[in-house]
């Protein structure tokens, strides 16, 4: 009896002192990753690292960094984390566990045709991605100083005859007009004649169409 309360004594001054008794199995605690806390620092544009263990370190997905010009980021097949964190002690990586991160990729690759009835002179607007939306580009503003810096043209693909629309237009903006994307015998023309006597005159700074006098 005596010997029992001895070593219950025992044990509990061993465990004040941080001391096991012997004969009592010592088990390790092992570490479980945590998800990064979101900070400026790891959403801002710039997500490299420098100095230490961590140089160089980078998010391995664009969602918090973005992409290159004419790239977009897409959340595909791929398993990519959306967030990673480098331990600057340890060198030691620590990812999200989830695949949200994305890869970059070419706009104009993921962009479908545009399906348009549209017949627009200085091409589509585009969207966020870079691909093309049914609607017309508004007309480039060249400025013009006088009369011969202007010129009428037709836009499109179809002549003033069967449906296409006049336009003046200055010097330097002739290399914005689009060029027709399909080949003449399949261009959707209409048998209206919207041919005009206007002619290209420059007005306040703009080339505008007027009655020849």
């Amino acid at each position: 009896m005596r010997s029992l309360l001895l070593s219950a004594v025992l044990s509990v001054a061993a465990l004040a002192c941080d001391i096991l008794p012997p004969g009592v199995a010592v088990r390790a605690a092992r570490a479980v990753p945590v998800a990064a806390e979101v900070t400026a620092e790891t959403t801002g544009a710039d997500t490299a690292t420098t100095g230490g263990l961590c140089e160089g370190f980078r998010q391995p997905g664009c969602v918090q960094s973005g992409c290159p010009e004419g790239q977009v980021c897409q959340k595909g097949p791929q398993c990519v984390p959306s967030l990673c964190t480098c331990d600057p002690q340890t060198g030691q990586t620590i990812c999200s566990l989830d695949c949200g991160g994305g890869v970059c990729v070419d706009a104009a690759a993921q962009c479908q045709p545009v399906v348009c009835k549209l017949l627009c002179p200085f091409g589509f607007e585009v969207d966020e991605r870079g691909c093309e939306v049914c609607r017309c580009k508004q007309e480039p503003r060249c400025g013009c100083v006088s009369d011969e810096d202007c010129t009428k043209v037709v836009g499109g693909c179809c002549p003033c005859e069967l449906g296409g629309r006049e336009l003046a237009i200055a010097g330097d903006c002739l290399e914005a007009l689009a060029q027709c994307p399909v080949p003449p015998d399949e261009v959707p023309c209409v048998a209206i004649d919207q041919c005009t006597a206007k002619v290209a005159r420059c007005v306040a700074g703009e080339c505008v169409l007027q009655n020849s006098l």
